[in-house]
């Protein structure tokens, strides 16, 4: 199965047991044999064709003599294909928005946290945000996160988890960045939203976190900087160096 409107995540089926099926009033037992979850990348029809297994047809001969029987002679082998039915699926487009980054899909939650809420100019401090939901995951966006300009800011290091849960597939994605505050003060690195399209409620919706307040005391790392070069100005002039 080949089709590029989609992002697909394969279902490792472990097991594959038989459940009753009837179709057109005959019995069978059905099997299934691949599943996968799609999420659409594209908008418009995407069909869905050419989709077969290929088998083999076992055919028996009901008027065989035993001897026939005996050496497997009432038997004969077929190779066929199984074809599926066609089927199209219409992809609406999320509805306008000025929103930022609100092309997810699903329900989310946010998490954020920093690793201290007092810290000395010069250490590491880290922020971490945590979005677990039911979307695609592995195609959503780094947050967007408004740093103070004071704070020297690593790039985040990403991790990304999912599993299936019935027919859909849920998970969480996170960022760790780590900083370095060159000035003391009282900074709030909040408010973190976060934009979604909510399908149950037809309609897009939030989530925040709304301060994430640290104090960086110590002395500011630029007037280190300055007094270590004076100090060594002094010293070097006055050995002659």
């Amino acid at each position: 199965i080949k089709n590029t409107g989609f992002w697909q995540e394969i279902i490792e089926l472990k097991e594959i047991p038989g459940e009753r099926a009837q179709i057109n009033g005959k019995r069978y037992i059905a099997y299934t044999l691949y599943k996968n979850i799609l999420f659409p990348i594209k908008t418009g029809d995407i069909e869905f064709k050419n989709i077969y297994l290929d088998g083999m047809k076992l055919a028996v001969a009901t008027n065989a003599s035993p001897i026939a029987r005996f050496m497997g002679q009432d038997m004969k082998f077929e190779n066929i294909k199984i074809k599926a039915a066609d089927r199209k699926l219409v992809v609406k487009p999320l509805p306008p928005t000025t929103l930022v980054d609100a092309n997810m899909v699903g329900k989310f939650k946010l998490e954020a946290m920093l690793n201290h809420a007092e810290i000395k100019t010069g250490e590491n401090l880290e922020l971490e945000v945590k979005i677990a939901g039911n979307g695609n995951m592995a195609m959503m966006a780094d947050p967007i996160v408004a740093f103070p300009e004071n704070f020297e800011v690593y790039d985040p290091n990403t991790q990304f988890n999912s599993r299936v849960q019935g027919n859909g597939l849920i998970g969480d994605k996170s960022w760790k960045w780590s900083m370095l505050p060159a000035r003391a003060g009282d900074y709030d690195l909040g408010p973190i939203r976060f934009y979604y399209f909510d399908p149950e409620k037809n309609a897009y919706d939030s989530l925040l976190v709304p301060t994430l307040k640290v104090k960086v005391t110590g002395e500011d790392i630029e007037n280190q900087r300055i007094g270590k070069s004076s100090a060594d100005f002094f010293y070097q002039s006055a050995f002659g160096g």
